[in-house]
């Protein structure tokens, strides 16, 4: 930085240079034919070449949504549309009798044209004047995944691309853009899950399908061997499913029929991902309404005693319910729920039971932070609830039931004995803690979510939830790259 700034006047004299004509300030006719005034140049073009206004057109006829600025008399350049010097781009096939051109805004990844090209995405079904390329949707897509910025500042951002000073005319197209993320989103997701591939289209997508599994959890029918069931004693734990449950109340969402409704604005994927489907779940609650919870016989967790109070006033959901991988930290399947008050049971129940329902194991270890509370009482809770021939509710599973480690010095005495992971056989260094660490990478979404419409919350916190597992699945190579170097240093410890 020191030596930078010894010759800092001389990249500040460089970048005054590119605002002015450069090395072609005493150009007189343009480079390509030969014959027109060099007035064009395009700002995205890694030449700073100037050209005519015809040459300019023919130059970008494959790049449409480049820049363009001509150089006017008082001695600068101002922005200017390909669109309105001439250029054309014919949808679908070559056509001898073409319909006339109308006027169409495209949102690229740098600024808002007025262009009409074929790969884009539409805005609306019929009669669409609104399109976004697939550049600019994968970027945001990936953006808002690795910051968590919402579509509108991103799309502010492109606005200031096309115009920082606010002065130009150009269409606002914000509630377009929302409308194309979204559905770009979804598109995206059902591809990877092969729907596309399946005859029954999105239509026969089964629960779940479009979540991302974790590989290294024991996934029956997948993973395991044909005689996992039969496994000694001494090899059960291979097969053991760690679960960790907690609720966040961070993600709370406000009842706001104004901005959009369940009917207007449906989810897309209807329990096909991490969240439970709808209509069950809330069935279940109203099945279940006015159950009171009893009181914590531990220390007074906020957890158990508020279950049933907490302020819900304009509120639709006070946050939401998970039941996550408790060793890899993966986003289960059909695990996810607003909560309507506290971190009550019969919501807990729920997304335990989706979690699990559509398969079966031979141990369970579930982590979590008021175990000791909603471990009692849990097998009558079960058999009442759900379905008798559910494997947990035929009696032929083990269970067991832990406090997460940080959270465990804050119980009672008795509960350090009987709810301790460490003093547990079978689970490793297993922490119990996972779930908190997936809500820290998704907190940041709470301000841009508690507002919006129903289906347009859910699908963006599928959306990133699955890009949570994709990250967790790619990084487990370079973790299992590590195995040989730790078997080297376990001598040591």
């Amino acid at each position: 930085m020191k030596a930078w700034s010894e010759e800092i006047d001389q990249y500040l004299d460089e970048f005054i240079r590119l605002e002015g004509r450069g090395n072609y300030s005493v150009q007189q006719y343009c480079l390509e034919c030969r014959k027109g005034s060099p007035e064009f140049r395009c700002v995205d073009c890694f030449s700073g070449k100037l050209f005519c206004a015809s040459c300019i057109v023919n130059i970008h006829r494959r790049n449409p949504f480049h820049r363009v600025k001509k150089w006017s008399s008082p001695g600068y350049f101002e922005p200017k549309y390909l669109r309105k010097l001439g250029l054309r781009i014919q949808l679908g096939h070559p056509c001898l009798a073409p319909v006339p051109a109308t006027d169409f805004t495209i949102l690229d990844t740098y600024a808002i044209h007025k262009l009409l090209r074929t790969r884009l995405y539409p805005a609306t079904m019929k009669q669409p004047r609104t399109a976004a390329t697939f550049n600019v949707l994968k970027r945001y897509e990936v953006l808002s995944f690795e910051s968590k910025c919402s579509a509108y500042q991103y799309y502010r951002s492109i606005a200031r691309g096309s115009d920082n000073t606010g002065i130009c005319d150009t269409r606002e197209q914000y509630r377009e853009f929302l409308r194309m993320t979204r559905c770009w989103s979804a598109l995206k997701i059902f591809k990877r899950a092969g729907r596309g591939h399946d005859p029954n289209g999105v239509q026969g997508t089964r629960l779940g399908e479009c979540a991302i599994l974790c590989p290294a959890c024991p996934q029956p029918g997948i993973n395991l061997p044909d005689n996992w069931r039969e496994a000694p004693n001494n090899q059960k734990w291979l097969y053991t499913l760690f679960l960790a449950i907690d609720a966040n109340f961070r993600l709370l969402w406000f009842r706001n029929i104004v901005v959009s409704s369940a009917k207007r604005s449906p989810s897309r994927f209807l329990g096909y991902g991490y969240f439970v489907k709808t209509k069950p779940y809330l069935k279940h609650l109203e099945n279940h309404t006015g159950e009171k919870q009893a009181l914590s016989q531990c220390v007074s967790h906020d957890a158990v005693n508020s279950a049933d109070s907490r302020d819900t006033q304009g509120c639709a959901a006070t946050g939401c319910g998970a039941v996550d991988c408790a060793r890899h930290e993966f986003r289960r399947l059909n695990s996810i729920g607003d909560l309507q008050k506290g971190e009550r049971y019969l919501n807990m129940d729920y997304l335990f039971y989706s979690s699990l329902a559509e398969k079966s194991y031979k141990r369970l270890v579930v982590s979590y932070n008021i175990a000791c509370q909603w471990s009692s009482k849990f097998h009558q809770r079960m058999s009442q609830k759900f379905p008798p021939d559910w494997f947990v509710n035929k009696g032929d599973v083990g269970i067991t039931f832990l406090v997460p480690k940080f959270h465990l010095p804050a119980h009672i005495e008795k509960c350090h004995r009987d709810y301790s992971f460490n003093l547990t056989k079978g689970v490793g260094r297993t922490d119990g803690e996972g779930v908190e660490r997936g809500w820290a990478r998704i907190n940041d979404l709470a301000s841009s979510t508690r507002e919006m419409g129903p289906g347009a919350r859910q699908d963006k916190l599928e959306s990133h939830m699955g890009d949570s597992n994709w990250k967790k699945t790619t990084m487990m190579g370079t973790s299992v790259q590590l195995i040989p170097f730790l078997k080297l240093i376990f001598p040591f410890r």
